[in-house]
């Protein structure tokens, strides 16, 4: 959790190295995947769409995520094309993972250990989302996304 928090709260770590080590430690993810993540999979009321599951978002994550595409030199896509949340120093081509592992280790934030320890309770996440039937009320359903429910 140590880690996590300074993930989280570190200003003094490249905000790449934040945002991986955030969702390393809270979701789990392999680097192959976090380097495909596109700027369409972030939603701005703090939930990121994995395969086609939302999963919620911690409030200081979803800030990193907000400046990461504040960042972006141009964060709108153009029509067809999907742009990288965490695009590398070629343009339209990820990082490469095994740059990101050292680079990782390099600010003490190891990436597969962490990934082990990574809380059982944040990996299957889901944003409840409420669809609407005429005559039956509302359906809670975990893998859609519509209208995501209130608390």
């Amino acid at each position: 959790m140590a880690e996590l928090r300074r993930c989280l709260t570190d200003t003094g770590l490249p905000l790449l190295v934040r945002i991986i080590g955030a969702l390393v430690r809270l979701y789990a993810l392999p680097l192959t995947r976090i380097v495909e993540l596109t700027t369409d999979q972030f939603h701005r009321d703090a939930y990121l769409t994995l395969d086609r599951h939302p999963v919620l978002l911690p409030p200081a994550l979803a800030a990193l995520l907000d400046e990461q595409i504040a960042e972006l030199h141009d964060p709108l896509t153009p029509q067809g094309r999907r742009h990288l949340l965490l695009p590398g120093a070629v343009p339209g081509r990820p990082h490469n993972p095994a740059g990101l592992a050292d680079q990782m280790r390099q600010h003490d934030l190891p990436v597969r250990a962490a990934r082990n320890t990574a809380p059982r309770s944040t990996l299957r996440r889901r944003v409840p989302v409420r669809l609407q039937r005429p005559a039956e009320g509302s359906l809670l359903i975990g893998t859609n996304v519509a209208e995501p429910c209130g608390p």
